[in-house]
């Protein structure tokens, strides 16, 4: 079969202290992922969210935690004080009041670029830690599966 390119899994929705699986590998495949990711985080309340990408017990691969003061989260470029985006400074941006919304800040989202690659089976889980559900959330797993 031919390989499959694009957005293999996302969500929008975690459950607080549940591990969300947002890919799975299917039999046969093997799959090279990148993770983009875009939350705002409650105002009043913590937030640690946590990644397991590819692995077999209960590991997280990433981990971003935010005390309470409703930072929020993106993988991608936020604006600098002199008004650029740079380039090299592309990685996971934590802002407080970032308004993903679209209400304020310039910003560009993108996958973060790292790759990952796994195996028949292997999954991308996504969980929240926090206190209280994030205010939004999108978690994609991008990239390209093939046959294995």
């Amino acid at each position: 079969m031919a390989a499959k390119i694009g957005i293999l899994g996302e969500t929008s929705v975690v459950t607080n202290g549940v591990l969300t699986t947002v890919y799975t590998v299917p039999a046969n495949k093997a799959a090279r992922v990148r993770i983009l990711l875009m939350l705002e985080a409650h105002a009043t309340d913590d937030m640690n969210i946590q990644l397991e990408i590819g692995t077999p017990g209960t590991e997280n691969t990433w981990q971003i935690y935010a005390p309470s003061d409703g930072t929020d989260v993106i993988t991608g470029i936020l604006r600098d004080s002199t008004n650029f985006m740079q380039l090299s400074a592309f990685g996971v941006v934590e802002e407080i009041g970032l308004n993903i919304d679209g209400n304020s800040d310039n910003y560009v989202s993108g996958p973060f670029p790292i790759d990952y690659f796994l195996s028949t089976g292997d999954t991308v889980k996504l969980d929240n830690v926090g206190n209280n559900a994030l205010v939004d959330l999108l978690c994609q797993v991008q990239g390209v599966e093939d046959d294995a």
